[in-house]
């Protein structure tokens, strides 16, 4: 999937000749449908599985510490607490 982007500027990725769009296309719905096949095999909910992903992610990965960096997330461990609560929250309110 990511070949077609592999020495592309982010300019160049966003403005893909027709022939590589299409190709790109075929793959990306390729890649949904192994997904969703596979998820329906393993009794997957994507959408909760989705969910408890973006939920995790916020506490791992705060917003104010994380912005624009990539650094590991040491520097955020202790951040997690407080964010722990706050995707609880996260997770009641969503249903």
């Amino acid at each position: 999937m990511l070949e077609p982007f592999q020495w592309l500027t982010e300019e160049q990725s966003s403005n893909l000749p027709p022939e590589a769009r299409a190709a790109v296309e075929e793959e990306l719905a390729d890649v949904l449908l192994y997904l969703v096949r596979l998820a329906d095999k393993l009794d997957v909910d994507l959408e909760a599985a989705a969910r408890a992903k973006i939920v995790r992610n916020a506490a791992k990965y705060p917003v104010e510490k994380s912005r624009g960096s990539s650094a590991n997330t040491t520097r955020c461990s202790a951040q997690r607490p407080k964010l722990a609560a706050h995707a609880a929250t996260v997770r009641t309110s969503s249903r």
